[in-house]
């Protein structure tokens, strides 16, 4: 999942041929993403996101947006649940 959410994305440490992946950072931010979110149904950030729902997979679509910091998302769908109670938390 922290490999979708980052496609095209990715962060790196160090300089020149020195200059590797940052799968902590990466994974922290998931993390921090998906907890925005207050998502409790994902548990494990390495499942791949093949292996995840339609609702999931929505939610890592939606995560994926906030990590971009993203001032709106346009959805085709209606959202989840989780949605509404977050909407209603932030406005407030």
């Amino acid at each position: 999942m922290v490999e979708n959410l980052f496609l095209g994305r990715e962060l790196f440490r160090g300089a020149g041929p020195l200059r590797r992946l940052d799968f902590a950072t990466m994974r922290q931010r998931t993390t921090t993403a998906l907890s925005e979110l207050g998502i409790g149904t994902i548990s494990d950030i390495r499942t791949p996101v093949a292996q995840l729902s339609g609702g999931q997979r929505q939610t890592v679509a939606v995560a994926r947006a906030t990590l971009e910091n993203c001032p709106s998302c346009c959805l085709m769908s209606p959202l989840p649940p989780w949605a509404s109670k977050k909407r209603a938390t932030s406005s407030s």
